[in-house]
């Protein structure tokens, strides 16, 4: 049903999920983030103490790689897009972005990660943010502050990125 490997992992074995899949209309001319309409999302489908790695990835890693973090930020994006938490303008759809890791992720130490989001096929637009990559290492559950604070951080690039 949704275009995160999460939703489409958990619709493909059974279990129905419950989304809004209209973005917000007042919120379609900017980049907007609405935690309330996430946390319903995660309420209403039973995902408040899944941890973002099982979800996303399958399982749970003791080291997550550039390769996974990106995949585990895109299918964190896809599903905020696919249930109208997160909004952004024009009539582009989740997978037609693409997000990159920019910076190495290979100390424990490290709390501070660059990613890119780009549209596919345009070599022009671009737009950069900044992530926690600890919060991708230890387990956060999908209800936490630091995956709303992960989708916060997207918007952000998405902001660079459209304006």
């Amino acid at each position: 049903m949704g275009s995160g490997k999460g939703i489409t992992r958990r619709a493909s074995s059974g279990s129905q999920l419950k989304a809004q899949t209209s973005a917000p209309v007042a919120h379609r001319d900017s980049v907007h983030f609405s935690s309330e309409t996430w946390r319903k999302f995660i309420g209403d489908n039973g995902l408040a103490k899944i941890g973002m790695q099982k979800y996303y990835l399958g399982a749970a890693k003791p080291q997550i790689g550039r390769e996974d973090c990106a995949k585990l930020l895109t299918e964190l994006f896809n599903d905020a897009v696919e249930v109208g938490a997160l909004t952004y303008p024009g009539d582009l759809k989740a997978e037609d972005f693409r997000i990159q890791i920019k910076s190495d992720l290979g100390s424990l130490t490290n709390f501070i990660g660059h990613a890119q989001i780009t549209v596919k096929g345009d070599k022009e637009a671009k737009g950069t943010f900044v992530f926690n990559p600890r919060t991708l290492r230890y387990r956060s559950d999908l209800s936490s502050q630091w995956t709303e604070s992960m989708l916060i951080s997207i918007g952000s690039g998405l902001l660079d990125l459209f304006f």
